[in-house]
């Protein structure tokens, strides 16, 4: 299985992936995250799980506030995919910047 997710429903996809040992999660081979919300006072342990899993595959743009906490989270050897900052704050945060990815 392969599971995607934009935003809020990227956290929410997050939190039903921590801390689980589901056998029906544990056959899903990747996980899409597109510009997952996330605030830096709280969830960021989970966050955190999810950077280091190598099933996780982020795309995000540092433009993007809602989900720029992850900035600081990411690490060299995270799948991740950088979007190109804009001066419009709800196109840094779109589903229409990875259309074409």
């Amino acid at each position: 299985f392969d599971v995607s997710a934009h935003s809020l429903g990227a956290t929410e996809v997050m939190n039903i992936f921590a801390n689980t040992d589901d056998a029906v999660l544990s056959r899903v081979e990747r996980v899409n995250l597109f510009n997952p919300g996330i605030t830096p006072t709280h969830g960021l342990g989970t966050a955190k799980e999810a950077v280091a899993d190598p099933r996780f595959h982020f795309f995000l743009n540092d433009g993007d506030l809602i989900s720029n906490a992850f900035v600081s989270l990411v690490r060299s050897d995270t799948n991740v995919k950088w979007g190109t900052p804009g001066h419009n704050p709800v196109s840094n945060h779109s589903m229409a910047q990875w259309q074409d990815v």
